[in-house]
């Protein structure tokens, strides 16, 4: 795992689909304090949550299946 020293810039990945730019306030006991640097908050995460890229977080993203047409309920012979 990485270090972050505080005052450093890194990426999180929130709500498994959203990759948010953040500062590095504090670190203590492994547990990061990170000011979000597109709006105002701040929040403790983990080290293994933080990204040094938003290349390296975005590919930790799961990509959902796209839908091959549209699905019928009546397609599936419960009616």
């Amino acid at each position: 795992m990485k270090f972050f020293a505080p005052g450093t810039e890194a990426f999180i990945v929130a709500n498994g689909r959203r990759v948010r730019p953040v500062k590095v306030l504090s670190e203590n006991c492994g547990l990061y304090t990170l000011l979000f640097t597109d709006n105002q908050g701040v929040v403790r995460l983990k080290k293994g949550r933080l990204f040094a890229t938003k290349e390296e977080a975005e590919s930790t993203i799961k990509k959902k299946e796209e839908l091959k047409g549209f699905r019928n309920p009546h397609s599936y012979g419960y009616y």
